[in-house]
């Protein structure tokens, strides 16, 4: 699809520029100065964590966009249509050998998208990276998807280190 936009540029002296038109660009440039973003932590482990059940995230690191809500500490509810990157850092520990781990993102309660993560013997790693095309009140919810090992948990964190597991999505702009 082309890119379209109205060019500032095509105003002549005269022209009335419209309200409509000046509060588009305004919200544009404003989100530009300001992104609507968030950061969701694990602050300590998540013990006894179960596959393919929703993460529970302990808060925000920062959110523009009131995206996250303590009240539903699983989801991200997004809040301004656009494109998103969806990208983060997430480790997953277990008791026993695990075979393969993936971080699962689903859209609305449906399986949208499937990372695998780099897996050792009793640890998952993994750095997800992905572009997603939101409406205002889409929401995002993440699951680990787990074969072998045994005694889950998703590592946490009181301050951003590499142990600790976090998920961001940040605004790139309007589809068109």
């Amino acid at each position: 699809m082309a890119k379209t936009y109205t060019a500032l540029g095509t105003v002549a002296a005269g022209d009335v520029y419209t309200a409509s038109a000046y509060n588009t660009m305004a919200t544009d440039v404003n989100n530009f100065i300001v992104p609507p973003s968030v950061q969701l932590i694990r602050s300590t482990n998540l013990t006894s964590y179960t596959s393919a059940t929703d993460i529970t995230w302990s808060s925000a690191a920062y959110d523009t966009d009131s995206m996250f809500s303590a009240g539903s500490p699983t989801q991200i509810t997004i809040g301004t249509t656009g494109l998103y990157q969806i990208s983060g850092v997430i480790q997953l520990n277990a008791t026993a050998t695990l075979t393969t781990v993936s971080l699962d993102i689903y859209k609305a309660g449906v399986l949208w998208s499937r990372v695998g993560l780099s897996n050792t013997a009793t640890s998952a790693y993994g750095m997800p990276s992905i572009i997603a095309d939101c409406t205002a009140a889409d929401t995002f919810t993440f699951r680990m998807s787990i074969t072998g090992g045994s005694a889950y948990s998703i590592a946490g964190n009181a301050t951003e280190t590499n142990n600790q597991s976090r998920i961001q999505m940040s605004w790139l702009g309007r589809k068109a």
